[in-house]
């Protein structure tokens, strides 16, 4: 793949924005045969995609509205889709849900054209526990019909529910606060190993569909959107883009346009002359991985509290840490670094984990945390950032009618990326058959049977590995990690990446750059998961350079480039105010 690609400068379609609903849209586009450059100004899936809660949900609280309840059955079908598509890098997590007086919902939130009513239910007397049953059950029922429509036969074991007593919730979970607490329940979601590992499939499955076809789909990294010139019948007629490190310029004359450019969305609108109201409203999110506090044996362990009409979560994540979010805050996006953390978030999370599990205890200095701005549709009537519907955001504007602007959940993007591209490919090609992606495996998901069996078969082929090591690559990679493993030719090459029981070997940072579009160390240990890793690669990250430099023919002077911009990223990773 190298550094660098050369872009397609007359594509069918150009796609702005490489997080997770960008490069689905390359990879649907690639699909079906329509010529696509895809352009992000980062590394692909850096922002908003990267600061993720990490899963791939159907969004319990969203049955709070009716007015939501298809969005729940979009992203449950496409949470199961992605189980069986992706089995290496997402799979089915039990998650228990503790019950409390007071936990429950108004009927505000339930009721549309009901604009005030605020009678809670369950404040005094747990009677959240009938409503959490009855979410329950539709949780189930959606899960099912959506596999059913699609054609697959419903596991129903993976997507049921059970009901505790407060007794039986203690047994299971005796660090929880028995103060209030009215009883619970244990349901099914699903877990996305890395979300950057998911938006990087995306796009080696787009390069492999365009290997296949001959035709063109082409994603370029570090590559800036920053002119976009209207003909005289206001369509887009050409997009200058610039390489953020290089400064060198290239115009494309694309005949369709998508902005999927996430919080900066409204600003690429008026790059294009689409003024007017803004289509999204933007609101940071924290996340804090925690050293394990949890005392049980089972390393998959995972936590969904309903706190202040949200949810939060308390995942684990890895051998050794526990990954819990998440805040809503509204904010506004200033220069320098959008991403920077607010510790009256970080005070928000800890005050509400440490009450459910009061011996847990954040340790400042030590435990991580990342902030991302997240895209919202923009609701002028609701005031409160939790109350605002995650619905999928399709805007074909009308004085450009060649542009769209797309946003959405993490989960059912694939589904967004197929409505979207169903109508550029009925633009482009009238007539022609769409071929849909709800059954084809990502890059890394052809197993030839269960998890389990393919884990076996790893094992067996590779008997020079650490079993521990074999597994986190597994996990990773799925079925490309015989190729990974072609990189391994010392004992040196299979030395793991820093001192982390879930770290995955030096030989991945290689293969990283040479098939995962890597432009620089940060993105090589992005990709084999250090930054979320205690210590977030710091403690490795000379090491790692100096590997890569020896295998990639780096100079002294590129090494040292490389480990300095390392270490910067990873500050304005931390930046705290």
């Amino acid at each position: 793949m190298g550094d660098k690609r050369e872009l397609l400068q007359n594509p069918d379609v150009l796609i702005i924005g490489g997080g997770i609903v960008g490069t689905a849209i390359l990879r649907e586009c690639a699909t079906n045969g329509l010529s696509a450059v895809l352009v992000e100004r980062g590394d692909f899936g850096w922002d908003v995609s990267a600061g993720s809660t990490e899963m791939a949900h159907g969004g319990f609280r969203y049955l709070m509205s009716l007015l939501d309840w298809p969005l729940v059955f979009e992203s449950l079908t496409e949470r199961e889709l992605l189980s069986r598509n992706a089995p290496h890098l997402v799979r089915h997590l039990n998650f228990y849900m503790p019950v409390y007086v007071g936990d429950g919902m108004t009927f505000d939130s339930c009721i549309p054209m009901v604009p005030k009513m605020p009678i809670t239910i369950g404040k005094y007397f747990g009677v959240g526990m009938f409503m959490m049953q009855a979410g329950m059950i539709l949780y189930k029922i959606f899960a099912i019909l959506g596999l059913k429509a699609k054609g697959f036969p419903a596991n129903t074991d993976e997507v049921n529910y059970k009901k505790y007593n407060k007794k039986t919730m203690l047994e299971i979970a005796p660090q929880l606060n028995p103060d209030r607490l009215v009883g619970g329940f244990r349901f099914t979601d699903c877990k996305i190993e890395d979300v950057e590992r998911l938006v990087i499939e995306n796009v080696i499955a787009a390069d492999q569909c365009s290997k296949r076809s001959g035709i063109p789909a082409i994603a370029a990294n570090y590559t800036e959107a920053i002119d976009l010139k209207r003909d005289g019948d206001q369509k887009i007629s050409s997009v200058t883009v610039r390489d953020v490190e290089s400064g060198e310029t290239t115009v494309i004359k694309p005949k369709m346009v998508v902005n999927s450019t996430g919080i900066f969305i409204d600003e690429i609108c008026k790059k294009a002359g689409n003024g007017g109201p803004n289509l999204l409203r933007r609101v940071s999110g924290i996340h804090l991985i925690v050293k394990r506090f949890l005392k049980s044996d089972d390393k998959q362990e995972a936590y969904a509290f309903w706190i202040d009409k949200k949810i939060l979560f308390a995942i684990s994540k890895g051998a050794d840490r526990i990954l819990v979010g998440t805040t809503e805050r509204d904010i506004k996006l200033e220069d320098g670094n959008h991403n920077r953390t607010f510790s009256a978030d970080v005070d928000e999370v800890v005050r509400k984990l440490k009450g459910r599990f009061p011996e847990f205890e954040f340790r400042k200095g030590e435990d991580l945390y990342y902030t991302r701005v997240r895209p919202l549709m923009f609701q002028p009537s609701k005031s409160d950032p939790k109350a605002v519907s995650r619905r999928d955001l399709i805007k074909w504007h009308d004085n450009t009618p060649n542009m769209v602007s797309v946003s959405g959940k993490l989960g059912p993007a694939r589904h967004l990326a197929e409505v979207t591209c169903k109508t550029l490919f009925s633009k482009l090609k009238p007539g022609a058959k769409y071929t849909q992606t709800h059954k084809t495996p990502l890059p890394g998901g052809n197993l030839d049977g269960s998890y389990e069996s393919f884990l076996e078969r790893q094992y067996s082929a590779h008997p020079n590995v650490d079993r521990k090591m074999m597994a986190k690559i597994a996990q990773r990679y799925g079925s490309r990690s015989d190729e990974l493993l072609e990189y391994a030719k010392t004992p040196e090459d299979l030395a793991p990446i820093g001192v982390s029981p879930d770290a995955v070997p030096m030989c991945a940072l290689v293969f990283a750059f040479e098939k995962e579009y890597c432009r620089h160390i940060r993105e090589a240990m992005t990709r084999t998961g250090n930054t979320k890793f205690f210590g977030e690669g710091l403690d490795c990250c000379e090491a790692a350079a100096r590997y890569a430099g020896l295998k990639l023919g780096w100079d002294d002077a590129r090494i040292s480039s490389e480990i300095d911009g390392y270490k910067q990223f990873i500050a304005n990773r931390r930046e705290l105010v």
